[in-house]
């Protein structure tokens, strides 16, 4: 596996339906990262986790008390499979594909379509870390590596950005102004000013860089 056959890509998947099939720990964790995405989702196992029995119980996620069985899928936007069956794993897979639905049948890579890379989130600032199924522990060292590098201010400061493209589409014109406005921002120490909690000064070097960069010939 040399990692060149998977396109990274973030799926938008909110009120999308995903299926998981399994209830165990492994489950647990894939469908807390789907419900931070907004997704949909129902879970199909004889039993689940407690902590999955809490989400179900306060209408975060749908359950169905049983084993997977064909036709289980129908609708479905992706399925991931997590049982420690190979035959459902199988099965699983098979009827993803006679429905074209993606699906990632985990620790089984050759009947993934897509693996779920290890991810840090700060506020609409995503990073995520694959060594395309390579080592998962190497992808979980290097986030909590980045994890230490990239703190929540990072997630303030991408909503800041945001918040700032209209302004900066509508008052710098000039294609070249706008990238040198980004740049500035890029190099300043904004972070660290929010890490701080000083908010009032992050505006004010906002508006001193804009000022700056709008005056330029």
């Amino acid at each position: 596996m040399t990692g060149n056959e998977y396109y990274p890509v973030l799926l938008k998947l909110s009120d999308r339906k995903c299926l998981v099939i399994g209830g165990g720990r492994v489950a647990e964790r894939k469908i807390c990262s789907l419900l931070e995405a907004g997704a949909s989702i129902s879970v199909i196992a004889p039993s689940i986790t407690d902590h999955l029995t809490d989400l179900w119980r306060h209408d975060k996620i749908t359950y169905i008390n049983r084993e997977y069985e064909k036709g289980d899928m129908k609708g479905a936007f992706l399925v991931i499979s997590a049982t420690n069956s190979s035959p459902v794993n199988k099965s699983v897979y098979e009827e993803t594909r006679e429905l074209g639905i993606m699906a990632d049948i985990v620790d089984e890579p050759s009947l993934c379509d897509f693996i779920v890379p290890s991810c840090i989130r700060r506020g609409p600032l995503v990073i995520t870390v694959s060594t395309s199924g390579n080592s998962p522990a190497l992808s979980k060292k290097i986030r909590k590596d980045l994890g230490k590098i990239y703190s929540e201010e990072y997630g303030i400061f991408a909503t800041i950005l945001g918040n700032l493209r209209g302004r900066v589409q509508k008052e710098i014109v000039a294609e070249e102004k706008r990238k040198k406005f980004w740049e500035a921002l890029m190099e300043s120490n904004i972070p660290e000013l929010l890490k701080d909690g000083k908010k009032r000064e992050v505006e004010e070097l906002i508006e001193e860089i804009f000022t700056e960069i709008s005056d330029q010939p």
